[in-house]
């Protein structure tokens, strides 16, 4: 809101020194970087069949159809990069500042691209991949001296399954699934790698998950700790007007719902930084008014609220209920 673009820059700075972020750019609604890590893409002027534009329109045109927004993020894959876009919904307070009293009309402000690298990543599946092709192989050699003896005494079409099941595998379908036919050994040998197959599926979509997970950790931490900066002055600053207010002075109580709140945004940052490891919620004694207090103390000065009353009905026998006031 304070258009402080020095600041906005000195961020996305420090973001990008992750190794794996390669680029971020601010791109507005016109199709023009106005910030960029990448002092060579600065002001650089795209066109509407660009990735990140393609959020807003469906296709090269200047005059595209806008598309139907949604908040969340979307993903392009160029290569080993991947490019993150996030548009920037042009909300009432944006559009009555000075810096966008001109796009009164426009749904999107612009677009928030990150590039991450996903070198690491695919080195390590490389090598899960190596390491599984290596037992297939033992499986093979070792399998298949004992398919050959067992084919003159066995039913060929059981043998052409298994084999063509092991040479799915061998390629890295590991979705392919062996039919059963009978329930001798071969029926048996059939299960047996299914199963495998569905054990090595799994372990391959946790390591990719767990890579991206560490991506975007990184990612969050370094967000977060920006985040906690303006907080720290805010919930100062709310201190000191609650000190200073009278007793009786109505504006006390809007200062303590300030600082009430910003000390959860704070516990909220901090939940962000430990999200790797998933905490247990911290439980205490709280009566259900209590609750239900705070929660309106925080709605009822909203804009959108202003020309609604609310009544609090709430019964005086209930009883006190173990929660986490801050989830």
């Amino acid at each position: 809101m304070q258009n402080r673009r020095d600041q906005i820059s000195g961020i996305i700075e420090r973001v990008s020194q992750d190794t794996r972020i390669r680029q971020i750019r601010i791109i507005n609604h016109r199709g023009q970087v106005i910030l960029s890590t990448n002092t060579e893409g600065f002001s650089r002027q795209l066109d509407a069949g660009a990735p990140g534009c393609n959020i807003c329109h469906t296709g090269p045109k200047k005059l595209a159809v806008p598309r139907a927004l949604a908040p969340g993020m979307r993903t392009n894959l160029e290569g080993e990069t991947m490019h993150a876009f996030t548009p920037i919904l042009a909300e009432p307070g944006c559009i009555t500042q000075s810096c966008h009293m001109n796009e009164a009309n426009s749904k999107v402000l612009g677009v928030i691209e990150v590039s991450l690298s996903l070198q690491e990543m695919n080195e390590a599946l490389a090598r899960t991949q190596l390491k599984m092709r290596t037992a297939f192989l033992a499986t093979i050699l070792l399998g298949g001296g004992l398919l050959w003896l067992a084919l003159a005494f066995r039913f060929q079409r059981p043998m052409r399954d298994v084999l063509h099941g092991i040479r799915q595998a061998a390629r890295g379908n590991l979705g392919y699934r062996i039919p059963m036919r009978t329930h001798d050994d071969f029926g048996q040998l059939a299960e047996s790698f299914n199963a495998m197959s569905q054990q090595l599926a799994a372990v391959q979509q946790k390591l990719i998950q767990s890579e991206r997970l560490i991506s975007m950790g990184k990612l969050a931490a370094g967000v977060a700790h920006e985040i906690n900066n303006p907080l720290t002055g805010i919930l100062s600053y709310a201190e000191d007007l609650m000190e200073g207010a009278e007793p009786s002075d109505p504006r006390r109580k809007d200062c303590e719902v300030i600082v009430r709140e910003a000390l959860r945004c704070r516990q909220i940052v901090h939940s962000l930084l430990d999200f790797a490891r998933q905490g247990e919620p911290s439980l205490v004694s709280a009566h259900p008014r209590e609750l239900v207090e705070k929660a309106l103390d925080v709605v009822v000065r909203q804009a959108a609220f202003r020309n609604i009353r609310f009544l609090r009905e709430v019964e005086e026998v209930l009883p006190v209920v173990e929660v986490d006031p801050l989830q």
